[in-house]
């Protein structure tokens, strides 16, 4: 999977306009532990639209961060 991300008040950390991509393997979940944790940990309004918690949630593992130009970023 791969995730864009723009921020253009981080144009110091992130050149090209604030954006980031990251790559990686996403996992689902419907229920269980990890579904659990994802839940309680949206914030409220995200819980609000979903009350009866019908939607998944998705894990990723993030294996490659890089820059809008493809530089790596730094994740520490």
């Amino acid at each position: 999977m791969t995730l864009f991300y723009r921020n253009a008040e981080l144009r110091d950390q992130l050149p090209a306009a604030g954006v980031a991509r990251f790559y990686g393997t996403a996992e689902l979940h419907k229920s269980g532990e990890i579904y659990d944790r994802i839940w309680n940990e949206m914030i409220e309004v995200e819980r609000e639209r979903d009350p009866d918690k019908k939607g998944y949630a998705i894990r990723i593992k993030c294996e490659v961060a890089e820059d809008f130009r493809g530089n790596p970023l730094d994740l520490d």
